[in-house]
């Protein structure tokens, strides 16, 4: 579950997955069948990648009473001054609000499945050059035939891939090279395995 019961008698909040792209959509489809957490996926909540959409979805969400994990990339606060202004105005806005979640990556999601397979926090500009270290490790491809097949995401959670990457996104969480804080998706969706890393030793 998402969120235990405030007390007895009271349905638990729903979580509604949104985001930008469809690598993070198909990711988050695949690890929910897979996995088995409860949570709202839905094409309709994924959309353009920049802040004021991405605003607009988790405001509308919170209207609703559903809290919300918001999964999108850094990349364009590199080389668009605005966007980097209107993501740190974003973050201010909800860094204490307990029912939304930003999981970022800088550069891209990619980076985040990289630490699947290695132990790194190199500097990467692009989610291109993010990919191409990758696929030393996994054939992986943004097109949509490859990410409708849950076989690549099956793969991220097998042989404790996934708790290693939930390890190193948090060793390396605020580092002025490349970073990610899905692992925060995780201690929301899936408490039990990964909470604060208690339980993922």
């Amino acid at each position: 579950m998402a969120r235990k019961k405030e007390s007895k008698g009271l349905a638990p909040s729903k979580t509604r997955i949104i985001g930008a792209g469809i690598t993070e959509m198909y990711y988050m489809k695949s690890l929910q069948l897979l996995l088995g957490f409860k949570a709202e996926i839905k094409s309709r909540f994924f959309g353009r990648e920049n802040v004021f959409e991405i605003n607009k979805r988790i405001e509308k969400a919170l209207n609703e009473g559903v809290d919300v994990v918001c999964l999108f990339d850094e990349d364009v606060t590199q080389w668009n001054e605005q966007e980097r202004i209107k993501l740190n105005t974003l973050r201010q806005k909800y860094t204490n609000v307990p029912h939304v979640i930003l999981a970022t990556s800088k550069p891209s999601i990619e980076y985040w499945f990289l630490l699947h397979y290695t132990d790194t926090n190199r500097y990467f500009e692009t989610s291109d050059d993010v990919i191409k270290e990758l696929r030393k490790s996994t054939p992986f491809s943004k097109t949509e035939r490859y990410l409708t097949d849950k076989s690549w995401v099956e793969d991220l959670i097998s042989d404790d891939k996934m708790k290693n990457a939930y390890k190193r996104a948090r060793k390396y969480a605020g580092s002025q090279m490349s970073h990610t804080n899905v692992y925060l998706m995780l201690d929301k969706l899936l408490p039990e395995i990964f909470t604060d890393g208690k339980k993922s030793e």
